[in-house]
């Protein structure tokens, strides 16, 4: 019998996965096989001609998720915005807040956006707060905050993260990172 049981579950299983599979090719078109660059090219490929690839994996793309049919992986305020945001992005591409010497606009638009937040979210004069590129980003950076703040304020030499198995992946990098260890519940 569990022999049985198990030969259905490898079945299922590569079920899946010849599935998955099936369905990522599926997503891109068949010449992004064809043109595979895995070392790089012998031949420079001008702006015009990349520009232009990367304007058609943009619109293959975005068709994926700009009719609102993705729930919880993009986020934004339409059209306008997005172009808007490309403009910005455009003229502070090469800024390094690091250095705000050379950069005080960017320290300055960091601190009035974080001052902001910390007035809507009714804090007070002990609050702080950064900026980060992302979720990912955002998620190891507290993880790590509450693990200082759990050693310095209650000598917590072991932190644990306890949370569902259906967490993000960068608890499961934060935790590898900053020597936590992470606790998994399964979910109802």
């Amino acid at each position: 019998m569990r022999k049985q049981i198990d030969a259905d579950i490898h079945k299922e299983k590569e079920k899946t996965r010849i599935q998955c599979e099936k369905d990522w090719n599926d997503l891109l078109d068949p010449s992004a096989y064809e043109n595979r660059h895995l070392t790089l090219p012998p031949n420079k490929t001008s702006s015009a001609e990349l520009l232009t690839l990367l304007k058609k994996w943009s619109v293959s793309e975005s068709s994926l998720w700009d009719k609102g049919q993705a729930s919880g992986a993009i986020y934004h305020g339409g059209s306008d915005l997005i172009d808007f945001l490309s403009k910005v992005y455009g003229l502070f591409c090469v800024s390094n807040p690091m250095h705000p010497e050379l950069f005080p606009y960017v320290k300055k638009m960091e601190g009035e956006v974080v001052s902001m937040l910390i007035d809507i979210f009714h804090g007070d004069s002990n609050c702080s707060g950064t900026i980060s590129s992302g979720g990912t980003e955002s998620i190891l950076l507290s993880s790590k905050a509450y693990r200082d703040r759990g050693r310095d304020l209650y000598n917590i030499t072991e932190p644990e993260i306890v949370a569902p198995t259906t967490v993000h992946a960068a608890f499961h990098k934060a935790a590898h990172y900053f020597g936590m260890k992470l606790v998994l519940v399964d979910i109802d």
